[in-house]
């Protein structure tokens, strides 16, 4: 009968058995009504010594009234307390099975868990309690005490709380206790309390029987919704649910599949959205105030279906190809189940026998044959159906295919079977690992290249765990913590990662990322984490022959590790380092200024939330790329701001390039869309600095890097122009040096015309053979390391001869000049200007190779073959450029002092052939100094330029191309004929060989007459 409605109702007897001794009965009993039946407890005085003979069963029948109408009738009366007033004296006590109720405990304290009250206790509604079972789990931690100085005290302790029935100490750790009465948990609280003072230790209590817990008592379907609930009368601090089973016992928490009612003060729901085995077991609800939990237990059991189903067949294929019959056996393996399932299998509506074996799981097997003559389909489908309990299916299929006569396969290659083209074949993993190895025959019959997705047992069990966390099963912080503290040890080891290592490390990162935006992750985890996240970047697995399967891992660790970045929440951490990963976290200010693997990264808001950016190395070279013919010279940036509500975020970022002519290449500031998987330039912008530099400047938040070209900028016709200009530069020095033979004798006449002829003709020797060399690296990926080594040394040394002899040139011109009385001898210009000529480019260049060949430096670059730009003032080509630079200077100089004294009076009135010699050097400084100095300060604007693809730079770019290979066509015409003397000797050369020629040929005539 329920009991729905209590009541305290007072009727009073007549006075028909005397006034000697009073007495006080209370009685439960049921009353009926003509509606309902319900519960009420009633007070009964008898007057007189006649209450001996009264008995309960005497109530029975009686008719209760109120207000003069009968409202019910006493059916069965049960005695709850009895209490006998003698004179001034009061005793009382409660019926069988009825304790003391708390109001009369805490009252009258002696009478607390004694069997008779000698106090007038009557008017305590209610003044007994049925007794009910409670047992109380107590733990100790510290154990200090012995296990009889806790029970002593426990007693005392116990001795003061209503219905104390019996105590049981098992050891110095651990107690149990049983009460037959409710007592309230603030008393409990501050006794325990109390003694854990008074023993300096701690104490933590559990008590059973206080709870309600409604869970269906009837097995449940299988992916249902079920609500789970609990309740305790009192208020109560916090709440939680555990569930213990199969797999383990765990707290349970917000998930995909768990979800929890709003109120936590002494009633809470549970909602399982998806009730699967994961579900099935036993539920407990515990409320906890202090150092108290109460707690309340059921199962729940589910009607299961398998949740994983794995279907094979042996052999994986039908061959039909040589004979008239074929047959498999094909095989559903599920793992140990309390279910009793119907297993059948079928193909093509027809049924197969279905036997079952196995140890730790249950294979069910059936053999499938097929008369290959009559049957035309190019694949047989199989299905394999459980039924359980109440009738609900689950069925899992699995596609044979059928090798014909004709058709295209990959032969068998141990331990790969004859597979038909565009199937792929499987191999199982090494002992322990799980998983598969897959092979792919292609449509044209070859076989692509093993895709080893076994993973380690250690890390399969992780990968579950992480799964269940997710649906909600253990779904709590010190879980998380674990689940990450598993992922580093499980990716440490890298000596045999497979592919399917990387893939199922990833899938427990990105089950965490997801995880994280519903339980809160702190700090502590941040360590395991990035060390996991670092670790999976250094290993070689990730590159398959499948790029989209790369691809696709790729973004998925970007987005878990961006996920998990944001939503960890981070109180003291600033920064932390690991291999392949680097996190910096600003905080309190709109701006924030970090550095990760060597990217400045200015970050502006308008909000002065937590900042954090994270910089990953070996990630942006396999993401996915749909910018054609590019690659990634750099890092992967992420930056994210917590609770960031503003629209205007700027971030600017400066990644350090590794190439030297890095303004030869398109570069592309770029962004991870996400949505679509690939790069994406909108809201960045991209442009150059000094020192190898491409800033990246974007006005969102995301995932960053940069994108460079394969290849250096090709401008229309450059090449071509660069080739033409260097062969007409070769054939004008050929032609200046053959010319500088025929007339040397006859121009030289002078130390003056001496000292400048030999110049130009070391000049013109060194521009040659750096014009050859520049010919021989113009390939530099078809050449070898030792090869570009030599031209690059050639190259730089034969250049800077060039300009050293310019040196020379203008020093003998100052000289001649200057100290017009103080000749030059020929022995000390020739010396001076070998040593300056060749010995000076020579110690640079030996002094330069030697410097970075022994520094963490390079000295050149293996892509150009040519000197490195790093950088504002580094890098060897400034070895380079600094003796160019001031060779022009003083040029420059030498030039204008010359321009000035030969336009003294007293110089003009000389020497006629001194004076037209002057001239002639003037000239050659006048043409030789802009077009060698020029062309290199047209090199330097262009490698300084923030906009390669710009006009400017286009124009500046053709300029450098056209001047700096045709230098040997300009020593021609400035050398040769520029100079009158020259084309006087020249010509009459040319002259002087027509007539001989017609002279020799007017006697061969005459000659020839004579003889006839």
């Amino acid at each position: 009968m329920p009991w729905y409605k209590t009541q305290m109702m007072r009727a009073k007897i007549p006075p028909k058995f005397g006034l000697a001794v009073f007495g006080l009965l209370l009685v439960c009993g049921m009353i009926t009504s003509v509606a309902t039946t319900n519960i009420y407890m009633g007070e009964f005085v008898i007057e007189g010594n006649s209450t001996l003979n009264v008995t309960i069963e005497d109530l029975n029948g009686l008719n209760i009234t109120y207000n003069g109408a009968i409202i019910g009738t006493i059916v069965d009366a049960v005695l709850v307390a009895e209490c006998r007033t003698i004179g001034d004296q009061t005793t009382c006590n409660c019926g069988d099975n009825f304790v003391w109720s708390n109001e009369v405990c805490e009252n009258y304290t002696q009478c607390c868990n004694q069997i008779q009250c000698v106090a007038n206790v009557s008017n305590y509604t209610p003044l007994c309690l049925p007794q009910i079972n409670i047992q109380l789990s107590g733990f100790v931690y510290p154990p200090k005490i012995t296990s009889d100085v806790l029970k002593t005290n426990l007693n005392k302790t116990f001795w003061n709380l209503n219905g104390f029935s019996g105590l049981d100490v098992a050891s110095s750790a651990n107690f149990q206790a049983n009460f037959s009465a409710q007592f309230k948990t603030a008393v409990l609280g501050n006794l325990i309390l109390n003694l854990s003072q008074a023993l300096n230790t701690s104490i933590r209590v559990e008590v059973i029987g206080l709870v309600t817990i409604q869970i269906p008592e009837h097995k449940v379907e299988y992916s249902s919704q079920q609500i789970l609930s609990c309740a305790v009368e009192e208020d109560m601090s916090t709440c939680d649910w555990w569930l213990s089973n199969q797999n383990g016992n765990m707290q349970l928490g917000i998930g995909s599949q768990v979800a929890f009612g709003p109120s936590c003060v002494n009633n809470m729901t549970l909602t399982l959205k998806n009730t699967t085995g994961l579900w099935a077991g036993y539920y407990t609800c515990n409320f906890t105030s202090g150092v108290v939990s109460h707690i309340g237990s059921a199962e729940l059991d589910v009607a299961l279906l398998p949740d994983v189903l794995i279907m094979q067949s042996y052999p994986q294929s039908l061959d039909c190809s040589e004979e008239s019959g074929a047959a498999v056996t094909v095989q559903c393996t599920i793992q140990n189940s309390t279910e009793n399932y119907n297993v059948s299998m079928s193909m093509d509506d027809n049924s197969e026998t279905v036997n079952q074996d196995g140890v730790g799981h249950f294979n069910y097997s059936a053999l499938v044959e097929l008369t290959c003559n009559n049957f035309m389909n190019p694949v047989v489908k199989v299905a394999c159906t459980f039924t359980n309990s109440i009738n609900q299916k689950r069925t899992q299929s699995i596609v044979i295919p059928v090798i014909k006569a004709g058709d295209i396969v990959c032969e068998a290659e141990n331990p790969w079977p004859k597979t038909k083209a565009g199937f792929n074949a499987t191999a199982s993993c090494p002992s322990g690992r799980v998983g598969n190895i897959f092979r792919t025959c292609t449509s044209n019959g070859n076989w692509k290249a093993e895709l080893n997705l076994c993973v380690t047992e250690q890390l399969n069990k992780l990968s579950s765990d992480v799964e269940n966390f997710n649906k909600g099963f253990g779904a709590t912080p010190e879980v998380a913590q674990r689940i990450f503290s598993s992922l580093k040890n499980v990716t440490e080891f890298t000596d045999n990662a497979t592919a399917g290592d990387v893939q199922a490390s990833i899938s427990v990162l990105n089950g965490m990322q997801i995880a994280s935006s519903s339980i809160q992750l702190d700090e502590q985890m941040m360590p395991d984490f990035l060390d996991s996240a670092s670790n999976l970047l250094s290993l070689p697995s990730w590159s398959v022959s499948d790029t989209s399967f790369e691809t696709q891992l790729s973004a998925n660790y970007l987005g878990a590790v961006e996920g998990l970045v944001k939503n960890i929440k981070l109180n003291d951490t600033s920064d932390y380092n690991s291999t392949n990963i680097q996190l910096q976290v600003c905080r309190n200010n709109t701006s924030c200024a970090k550095m990760v693997f060597d990217v400045d990264i200015m970050l502006n808001t308008q909000s002065q939330n937590m900042a954090k950016v994270v910089g990953m190395k070996d990630l942006a070279k396999r993401l996915s790329n749909n910018f054609q013919d590019t690659m990634t010279p750099s890092i992967v940036v992420s930056a994210t701001v917590e609770n960031n509500t503003q629209n205007k975020t700027n971030i600017s970022m400066n990644f350090p390039l590794n190439v030297t002519d890095y303004q030869a290449y398109s570069m592309y500031c770029v962004f991870w869309k996400t949505d679509m998987g690939q790069w994406s330039e909108v809201g960045c912008t991209q442009k150059f600095a000094p020192g190898n530099i491409s800033i990246c400047e974007c006005d969102h938040l995301t995932s960053f890097s940069v994108l460079m070209s394969k290849y250096p900028i090709s401008l229309a016709f450059l090449d071509e122009l660069t080739y033409v200009g260097l062969g007409v530069s070769i054939c004008s020095l050929l032609l200046f040096l053959f010319i500088e033979w025929l007339v040397w004798n006859a121009v030289v006449k002078s130390n003056l015309s001496h000292f400048r002829h030999t110049a130009l003709v070391n000049i013109a020797i060194c521009l040659l053979l750096a014009d050859c060399s520049f010919l021989g690296s113009a390939y530099p990926k078809k050449l070898s390391g030792p090869w570009c080594l030599i031209f690059v040394i050639a190259k730089h040394f034969f250049f800077l001869a060039m300009f050293f002899w310019m040196l020379c040139l203008s020093m003998m011109l100052f000289h001649q000049l200057i100290f017009v009385f103080h000749h030059l001898r020929k022995k000390v210009f020739v010396v001076i200007s070998l040593i300056v000529g060749y010995l000076c480019p020579a110690i640079t260049v030996g002094a330069t190779y030697v410097y970075y060949n022994r520094t963490s430096g390079s000295y050149y670059s293996p892509d150009t073959c040519w000197l490195r730009y790093e950088g504002s003032l580094k890098g060897s080509i400034y070895a380079f450029l600094f003796p160019v630079g001031t060779i022009t200077i003083v040029n420059m100089f030498s030039m204008a002092v010359v321009i000035v004294t030969l336009l003294r009076p007293k110089v003009s009135e000389g020497n006629a052939d001194q004076k037209e010699t002057l001239k002639s050097i003037m000239k050659v400084i006048v043409f030789l100094t802009p077009v060698f100095g020029g062309t290199w300060v047209l090199g330097f604007f262009m490698f300084s330029s923030d906009n390669p693809n710009s006009l400017s730079s286009k124009l500046v770019t053709y300029a450098f191309t056209i001047v700096n290979s045709l230098q040997g066509f300009f020593i021609l015409l400035t050398g040769c004929l520029g100079e009158k003397r020259v084309r006087d000797e020249v010509l009459k050369l040319v002259v002087s060989v027509k007539p001989a020629k017609s002279e020799s040929k007017r006697n061969l005539t005459s000659s020839i007459t004579k003889k006839q």
